[in-house]
Parts: structure tokens; C-alpha cells; sequence
């Protein structure tokens, strides 16, 4: 183990090959110093508690070669890194860079405190991932994707997933998600999260999974609505549609008279016609 958490001098990072765990918390003063790490295929890298790290730094060409060559890493902490996301969107090509692709062999990912608005689904990628902690981000909701993909996880080889702390929503677009939580055998560090309905009223998922039908009665009377409204427009329109179509000729010829007459009228003439 090499703990680099209180100081270091870049001079002395020198490629360690039989180094397990690499702990620089609260170290690096710039972004540039990430870039003179030579990594070397660690089988574990711990990065914790970078309050500097952001997304701009993330960006950086140099920093994203650095992560591109822990090609064994088995650990990863990201907690307290203000991060938004761990993707970088590049806007002429709109593509984005993964972070975590090299990992292929990522098993435990610490994301804890940090600005995630939403968990990554590059991490769909991955196979091994056994332990996720995303516990105090800004999440409303988890993505079917994600869900889907830690059910997988499950099956595999177990899975731990940590929710706590974050600002869940219960309402029409998270109900699938509220179900999920109740009945998949992912291990959840709880089965009830706080969250908050539509009108401001803070409840629970256990709570809101109980009263589904109560809580979402107006959401399923306005969904068959809106239903029942869809299909009756588009029985109307294709009646119409099939009406001007048996009626296309009588249709055009009464447009065609229309223009006759009316250049008749500006002429001031008569026509008589043999056909």
C-alpha cells in the first residue's frame, strides 16, 4: 500500500508494480499533478475524498490517459469530487468519453456525496461491479437501465447498491422505479427512501409502495383519459382520411368546376364544351 494522503512529491511517484492500493486523499493541489502519475496496472487505486476534482478536470486529454491505463483496477473512490457526471460530452462530435471503459475489471465503485444527478449507464459495461455507492447525490429517480442492469448483477454474482441520502420523487414517472425497490433481490441499504410526492408532501417508498393505488388514482383516471382521447383522434381521422379517398374524384372535379368558373367570370365569357 502506498498512502499519499497527507503529502507527496511527484519525483517519487515512480511505477510500482506490485502496489495493491494507492491512496492520495486531499493531495493533489492542481489538476496538472493528476497527469504526472505514471500509472502502472495497480490492481487497486484508491482515489478519495479529491473536493478538487471536477468535471473541467475531468475533460483534460492528459487526465483521461492517466485513467485509461489502470486497465486492472478492482477499486475506485470518488467521494466528495463534486462530480455532475463521469461522462464528458464532446460538442463538435457529439460523443462523450467514458471514464470507467478501461475498468473492465471495476468491482467495488465508491460515487458517495458528490453532484450525480443521474447513475452512469456506462456502467452497463461492466460485469463485475458487486458493490455501487451512490448514497447523498441529487438523485430523483434510477433509470430502468440501471435497475435492469443491477438485477443482472444479482444473478451474476451478487449485488449491493447504496440509495441513501438522495432527493427522490414519487410520482407517475417513478413508479416503476418505487415498485423496483420493494421486490428485486439487489441488496439495497434500505427498502424505504425518503422521497416527495408531486404536491410537496415528503413520504416514504415503503409508504408509497403500499398506497400505489391511492396515491396514483388521478395519474391512471388522466393516463386512460389521455388514452381514450388518442384513440378516439385517430379513429376520426382515419375515417376522414378514408372518406376523401372513396370521394377523390367527385372531389376533384368539383374543385375543377370551382376554377372553371371562376376564369369565366373573369373573362366574361362563355364556353361551351363537347365533353
Amino acid at each position: 500500500m502506498l498512502d499519499l494522503s497527507q503529502d507527496y512529491s511527484a519525483e517519487l511517484f515512480l511505477p510500482i508494480q506490485n502496489l495493491t492500493t494507492l491512496d492520495i486523499s486531499n493531495n493533489m493541489k492542481q489538476s496538472d499533478d493528476v497527469t504526472r502519475f505514471n500509472y502502472p496496472d495497480h490492481e487497486i487505486s484508491v482515489l478519495r475524498e479529491l473536493s478538487f476534482l471536477s468535471i473541467d478536470m475531468m475533460s483534460n486529454p492528459k487526465f483521461r490517459h492517466g485513467f485509461s491505463r489502470i486497465t486492472y483496477l478492482k477499486e475506485l473512490h470518488f467521494q466528495s469530487c463534486y462530480l455532475k457526471r463521469l461522462e464528458r460530452i464532446k460538442r463538435s462530435w457529439h460523443s462523450h468519453h467514458e471514464l470507467l471503459k478501461p475498468m473492465t475489471n471495476l468491482t467495488y465503485l465508491y460515487l458517495s456525496q458528490n453532484l450525480l444527478s443521474s447513475v452512469s449507464i456506462q456502467l452497463t459495461g461492466h460485469s463485475y461491479i458487486n458493490t455501487l455507492d451512490v448514497r447523498n447525490n441529487l438523485l430523483t429517480c434510477v433509470s430502468s437501465t440501471i435497475t435492469n442492469w443491477a438485477d443482472r448483477m444479482q444473478e451474476l454474482h451478487g449485488m449491493t447498491l447504496n440509495l441513501d441520502g438522495n432527493a427522490f420523487e414519487c410520482n407517475c414517472d417513478t413508479i416503476d422505479f418505487i415498485r423496483w425497490i420493494q421486490t428485486t433481490k439487489v441488496n439495497l441499504d434500505s427498502r424505504s427512501y425518503i422521497c416527495k410526492l408531486s404536491n410537496g408532501t415528503v413520504i416514504d417508498t415503503l409508504m408509497a409502495y403500499n398506497y400505489l393505488h391511492d396515491l396514483f388514482v388521478d395519474w391512471k383516471s388522466t393516463m386512460w383519459l389521455t388514452l381514450a382521447s388518442s384513440l378516439l383522434s385517430t379513429c376520426v381521422t382515419i375515417s376522414l382520411l378514408l372518406v376523401v379517398y372513396s370521394k377523390r374524384w367527385k372531389i376533384l372535379f368539383s374543385i375543377y368546376g370551382i376554377i372553371r368558373r371562376t376564369v369565366e367570370r373573369e373573362v366574361r365569357k362563355s364556353y361551351h364544351y363537347d365533353v
